[in-house]
């Protein structure tokens, strides 16, 4: 019975937590409905939307929280959801539309949901008997009570419609994705909500606010004697290496870089979960650790300001000097003004305001900053002239390695084509070679490497092709390594014959299209096919697809029309291949 009146109580808590977020709640079903629409079909931009759902369902909770927290007229909720509405729309204009890569979407993104997350257990603790400590601790359990509840539900569902696919009747191949969907998108956000007590009531109130801010016994166990203990060794063997290698490559590598950010985060949410037990380890904890995660950041900061000398301002050295920043502060706070908290989440809400909203955020500042390194170092070397670039095959080679690095990450990042004097699509073919008069060099002993492009078509349902005005189609498939001349034959219905040679001249091959007197019609330099396909669809670095517009190249003259449609293509260093059919019209 406790069972049932379990799931009773919690069917009831999903149904008061959509009654009590309903902006966000509204703005989950339209990302749900997006998500649905994406499953059976592309859509054009997908991610701006669902990004832009995500914030202003997020912006939806702070400013139900808000409302909760100082307010109790209606008016004053709906002026508080309809300005978190337009600050969603804000999101979208300012910051989603102008983003010109999906990693500087996701990150902006993701930066934003965390620190509205924060502010949303934040806020019901300003100037109230319970504590930031007690509102995370209820969030945190929530969070976990979801996570499992997610995952043994789409793990049950999908078994159920597997096995009845397997052993009753055929299930359509998208159910799973929309079953997961409706329970990602809808369910666990909602789920998760239910957990979140009102602070702001009356006694009735006070028992679930106790509930769901305790500290159940197995968690606090768990953090006493097995989470804290763990850190303390980790602590000590990082502090060790820092010691034994402080006067040797320590401060430009990496992999530290990357250890010490993930201890600096797990000290910081121990410290906060810590923060609602009371025992020796956890009081020990709170004492010690802060103080010893202050000179660790600022270590890890000093560093990673080091390496942008050597590397530049990438968005993910931004990121990481910021947090650094930011955990120093924390630190400093956790060290002497315990009782404060609460203040880890405007802190957060500052830096990241600071790291999203340009011209401040990371990814306006890695561009500058890259741009004018490569500019500063071309003109050094005397490189620069008017808006072009000399070639020079004699710069020493740390030089070369640093000018490879800016001009890839531009080229990466899709920022080459904002930079006049800069070609597009430096890494394929040999074009960075043309340009610089040196090959690609990525250290001192790796003195060639390039990227690999590819794209293909996808063709959709909806989708069609006129051929009725050419007179042939041919197959082709070729490649670097095939240095095969082929002859095709053809003859039209009025007995005339002509031929088609598909031969190789320097390292690329050649189509060329003769009548019955070897007269030439028409030829065809098949390297278009890459610069024209790859200029076209950017740098193509990754796995792309085409339409059909995209991937049909038109060749003509006076005479002959010969139309090109890619299927695949791809070019990595000197070897390159394709596949593709040609239309061949005569006028």
């Amino acid at each position: 019975m406790k069972v049932f009146k379990w799931i009773r109580g919690k069917f009831t808590g999903i149904l008061e937590a959509a009654r009590r977020y309903p902006l966000t709640v509204g703005l989950l079903v339209i990302l749900a409905a997006a998500n649905a629409f994406a499953i059976n079909d592309q859509f054009e931009n997908y991610r701006n939307y669902i990004t832009t759902l995500i914030v202003g369902a997020c912006l939806g909770l702070v400013g139900q929280q808000v409302y909760e927290r100082f307010f109790t007229r209606k008016r004053y909720r709906l002026l508080l959801l309809g300005g978190a509405f337009l600050l969603m729309l804000g999101y979208y204009w300012g910051i989603v539309r102008p983003a010109t890569s999906a990693s500087e979407l996701s990150s902006k993104t993701s930066i934003a949901f965390l620190a509205l997350l924060f502010v949303f257990i934040w806020i019901p603790t300003i100037r109230h008997r319970i504590h930031f400590n007690n509102s995370f601790m209820a969030a945190f359990k929530g969070l976990f009570t979801t996570i499992l509840f997610t995952i043994i539900i789409i793990a049950g569902i999908s078994a159920i419609i597997m096995a009845v696919d397997l052993l009753l009747f055929s299930v359509d191949y998208s159910t799973i994705p929309h079953m997961i969907n409706v329970t990602l998108t809808l369910f666990a956000p909602i789920f998760f909500l239910s957990f979140i007590p009102l602070y702001q009531g009356g006694k009735g109130k006070e028992e679930k606010v106790k509930q769901a801010t305790d500290v159940p016994k197995n968690l606090s166990v768990l953090l006493s004697y097995v989470i804290i203990p763990i850190t303390v060794v980790y602590t000590f063997i990082l502090v060790l290496y820092i010691l034994l290698n402080i006067g040797g490559d320590l401060w430009t590598e990496s992999l530290l870089e990357s250890l010490l950010i993930s201890f600096a985060i797990t000290v910081l949410i121990v410290y906060v979960l810590a923060s609602n037990i009371e025992n020796k380890m956890t009081y020990y904890f709170q004492k010690i650790f802060p103080k010893i995660l202050v000179p660790i950041v600022i270590f890890q900061t000093i560093a990673s300001v080091m390496m942008i000398e050597e590397e530049g301002l990438t968005h993910g050295r931004y990121y990481v000097i910021m947090f650094g920043f930011f955990a120093t502060i924390i630190g400093i706070i956790f060290s002497f003004f315990s009782k404060k908290i609460g203040l880890i989440a405007p802190i957060l809400i500052i830096f990241a305001w600071i790291s999203i909203v340009p011209p401040t955020d990371a990814f306006t500042i890695s561009r500058v900053n890259h741009v004018n390194r490569l500019d500063q170092l071309l003109i050094n070397h005397d490189m620069r002239a008017n808006e072009s670039i000399i070639a020079d095959v004699e710069i020493p080679v740390k030089d070369q390695v640093e000018i490879t690095n800016l001009v890839r990450y531009l080229d990466r990042m899709g920022y080459a084509e904002d930079v006049v004097w800069l070609p597009n699509n430096l890494f394929y073919s040999n074009r960075f070679e043309e340009t610089f008069g040196f090959e690609p060099r990525d250290g001192i002993d790796q003195p060639e490497r390039t990227e690999r492009y590819f794209a293909y078509l996808e063709w959709n349902p909806s989708d069609s092709l006129s051929i009725s005005q050419y007179d042939w189609m041919l197959h082709q498939q070729i490649d670097r390594d095939n240095e095969e001349q082929i002859e095709i034959q053809l003859s039209d219905q009025s007995g005339n014959s002509y031929t088609i040679l598909r031969e190789q001249e320097n390292e690329f091959f050649w189509y060329r299209l003769k009548n019955s007197e070897e007269e030439l019609l028409i030829e065809f330099d098949g390297e278009q096919l890459f610069d024209t396909i790859f200029d076209r669809n950017g740098s193509g670095q990754n796995r792309q697809t085409l339409s059909i517009n995209d991937a049909t190249i038109v060749h003509e003259n006076e005479d002959v029309r010969m139309k090109f449609l890619i299927e695949s293509i791809s070019m990595h260093n000197d070897t390159y291949d394709a596949e593709f059919s040609i239309f061949i019209e005569f006028k």
